[in-house]
């Protein structure tokens, strides 16, 4: 049992951390770089599709017994985004379920359900936020496409232990804002949990470029091309140019 729950487990951040992750990343920090901000709460038809895949995968790993609260927490947030995103009149009573510690989770997730909005939060705000506030905040404001308070939140979090779920997707928002040391020992954290994804080994292969880094650019790219990523951003291709 163990061994199954783990693979859910997996398979679900794998989903997050894949191309559905990178790809929301990477749209949203280059469309506001460009002026645009978003009227309302969407979603492209992949993307929830994909959603709804991980939310299953969660559950399964549920079903199975206790997690880490992380992994709990995780599998609350994506059936929250589930709802909100469908419109479901579930979504504030999932909303009520979170733990009572989430306390900025839930401010920000009532303002989307009851207003469709967002709503932004100051420094003071974050710093007394609990750690488990401060992740889920980020999750949840990363599916909502409001990458700013996603950056805001998770970069509070001490690097005291490995969190590969937040270092992967500060990875891909690093290298977006084109902050490459940034991006390559949060991204080879997280490839180092996670040696199956392509998506990861890809563009840690792109930070390692911009470092200056090319045998290990080369041996990450390499790992990508094996596993057969075909990122839908066309990351390969200008990872290999570069």
């Amino acid at each position: 049992i163990p061994d199954w729950q783990e693979e859910y487990i997996r398979r679900a951040r794998l989903s997050i951390m894949g191309n559905q992750g990178n790809s929301l990343v990477y749209t949203v920090l280059f469309m506001t770089s460009a002026g645009w901000q978003s009227r309302s709460i969407t979603t492209p038809g992949a993307e929830g599709v994909a959603l709804h895949s991980t939310s299953d995968e969660y559950e399964a790993a549920l079903r199975l017994g206790s997690v880490d609260w992380r992994v709990a927490v995780e599998a609350q947030i994506v059936l929250l985004t589930n709802a909100v995103r469908s419109g479901s009149q579930d979504a504030l009573a999932i909303l009520e379920s979170l733990p009572t510690d989430l306390v900025l989770t839930r401010i920000y997730g009532k303002k989307i359900i009851l207003d469709r909005d967002r709503i932004q939060f100051s420094s003071e705000d974050l710093e007394k936020a609990t750690l488990s506030d401060l992740r889920a905040l980020g999750l949840f404001s990363l599916f909502m496409e409001d990458v700013r308070i996603t950056i805001d939140a998770w970069t509070r979090l001490p690097l005291t232990e490995s969190d590969p779920v937040v270092e992967c997707l500060l990875g891909y928002a690093y290298l977006a804002l084109n902050e490459g040391e940034l991006a390559y020992p949060r991204l080879l954290s997280a490839y180092r949990a996670y040696p199956e994804s392509g998506t990861i080994a890809l563009y840690l292969a792109d930070a390692a470029i911009r470092c200056g880094d090319i045998p290990p650019a080369e041996y990450y790219l390499g790992v990508a091309e094996r596993l057969g990523n075909r990122d839908v951003n066309f990351g390969y291709e200008r990872v290999l140019m570069l």
